[in-house]
């Protein structure tokens, strides 16, 4: 993964004719780096999520009255928040990495069909050049 090249179209004569300009432009690799930042991303809300929840149980057991609620409350709205970044992050990454997969099988798709087709061609004209 990485810094790794995307996947280029085959380089043979008949791939202009064919495929034109259907082959996937975008580069599945930048899907990966996004997608790696947005998990990134959730496990930091995930940790921002056990700090808030850590400190809206302390403020509970040490402010009295209201202060302690109120505060508390706050710190309970926070921590749902956090979990609500790391669902939306982590679907986020999902969503990348399926997409990132979806363009390298494309590509890889359309390359082997490619070589299948330019070495069936090959293989029908020498035949025929046998027969002649």
């Amino acid at each position: 993964m990485g810094d790794a090249m995307a996947i280029e179209r085959v380089d043979l004569p008949e791939v202009e004719a064919i495929i034109g300009d259907a082959f996937p432009t975008r580069d599945e690799n930048a899907y990966r780096r996004e997608a790696k930042s947005s998990t990134s991303a959730a496990d930091s809300a995930r940790g921002g999520q056990v700090v808030m929840a850590a400190n809206s149980g302390y403020t509970q057991e040490q402010f009295l009255g209201a202060a302690g609620g109120a505060l508390s409350g706050v710190f309970g709205e926070r921590v749902r928040g956090f979990g609500h970044d790391h669902t939306r992050y982590t679907n986020v990454a999902a969503w990348l990495t399926v997409g990132a997969d979806n363009i390298e099988t494309t590509k890889v798709g359309m390359n082997r069909v490619m070589a299948g087709y330019h070495e069936a061609y090959e293989q029908t004209v020498d035949q025929a050049k046998r027969e002649a």
